[in-house]
């Protein structure tokens, strides 16, 4: 199966897989056309899992959670495939990551974006899902390069 298939697959599973753990929660798609190098990034990292699920974790002050990343902070999250149990994948990451456990909210919207090579905009895009699970603190301390942020951070679209 190449790339643009599995891409498509992947998401609408993992998407599936939401929808059936989580309340309704708003479905947005987009598409862009990036440059032969981040699209073959896109491609590559593709191999992994096509979702990435972001979890916004608040504490009791309200307060998110966030990773420093090249100096950007970004919430914690975790990449998927149609065989993950969406639930337990997000804790278990946000856990070896932070140090930090977290009880599941909901899924505050989901984001399918097509992604094409402007060398061959006419052709099929790879599929990427994008979903923002929010979640509250139940134990442990931010570990290192983790912290405690007033401001939650806009989500990337092609991390």
């Amino acid at each position: 199966m190449d790339t643009v298939a599995r891409s498509r697959d992947q998401v609408e599973a993992v998407l599936a897989t939401l929808e059936a753990s989580y309340d309704a929660f708003p479905v947005n798609q987009t598409s862009v056309t990036v440059p032969p190098a981040l699209f073959e990034a896109v491609s590559e990292r593709c191999r992994a899992g096509t979702a990435r699920i972001d979890v916004y974790v608040r504490d009791d002050r309200g307060r998110v959670l966030v990773v420093e990343r090249d100096d950007d902070p970004v919430a914690p999250s975790v990449v998927v495939d149609r065989a993950a149990s969406v639930p337990d994948r997000a804790r278990d990451a946000v856990r070896s990551r932070t140090g930090v456990e977290f009880a599941d909210g909901a899924v505050r919207e989901a984001t399918i974006a097509g992604v094409r090579d402007e060398r061959d905009p006419d052709a099929d895009p790879i599929y990427r899902l994008i979903a923002l699970l929010d979640g509250e603190h139940v134990a442990g301390d931010p570990g290192p390069r983790t912290c405690w942020t007033a401001e939650p951070p806009v989500p990337p679209l092609l991390r």
